[in-house]
């Protein structure tokens, strides 16, 4: 299961460079006018719900959450930020495939 994160609940979760969650953090900066986003959506839910256990899925509307994309760095859409549990963030921009992502959502795991 995913859900729509804010900036303020992002704080909540991760501080300058520490993730203060008890998981590793996924989150998929999109829009709604985004084809490329609607593309990928049904990929990025059945890996979240995979997963669920293990890491957190967020989804990030870029244009509702500015502020969180300059922080990330985010220039396009998609993009999946990654978040270890020690803090380290990469970030891998564009839509991928179901086995494509799971690889990515598998290496988080492991660092941790």
């Amino acid at each position: 299961m995913t859900k729509n994160l804010t900036y303020s609940e992002l704080k909540t979760i991760f501080d300058g460079e520490k993730n203060l969650s008890d998981k590793p953090i996924v989150i998929d900066f999109y829009a709604d006018w985004c084809g490329p986003c609607k593309a990928f959506e049904p990929t990025f839910n059945s890996v979240a719900e995979e997963y669920k256990d293990k890491v957190s899925f967020y989804k990030v509307n870029s244009e509702q959450e500015q502020e969180m994309s300059v922080m990330f760095g985010i220039r396009s859409i998609p993009t999946l930020v990654m978040i270890s549990k020690s803090g380290e963030a990469f970030s891998n921009p564009g839509g991928m495939t179901k086995d494509g992502f799971k690889y990515y959502v598998e290496g988080l795991i492991s660092k941790n």
